[in-house]
């Protein structure tokens, strides 16, 4: 789980992020480097060294990506009680078991 704060006083804002998978959950670590290798081998990367994430993958490419994969990303706002799907805003997970309910 990442959780992302920006601003400070009353314009502030944050959020948690979490990816999570029903089944093979273990390939989530090594879903960046798979991207890239990928992205490398299709020669869709024209940068050298250092890239910002956002310099190579926009966050429409990366949900893509973690779909095909049957990885899920989840939201959840301060003070609210449950995560919800990050790409599908009214499909809510519980937090006792990531499990979804429509």
């Amino acid at each position: 789980m990442v959780e992302v704060s920006e601003g400070m006083g009353s314009g502030a804002r944050q959020m948690s992020l979490s990816v999570y998978a029903e089944e093979h959950g273990e390939v989530i670590p090594s879903v960046l480097a798979s991207i890239a290798a990928q992205k490398i081998l299709k020669a869709e990367v024209r940068h050298q060294g250092i890239v910002p994430l956002h310099g190579w993958l926009s966050k429409d490419e990366f949900l893509a990506e973690l779909s095909k994969r049957k990885i899920k990303v989840g939201s959840k706002e301060p003070h609210s009680h449950g995560w919800r799907l990050y790409s599908e805003p009214e499909t809510t997970v519980t937090s006792e078991k990531p499990r979804l309910v429509i």
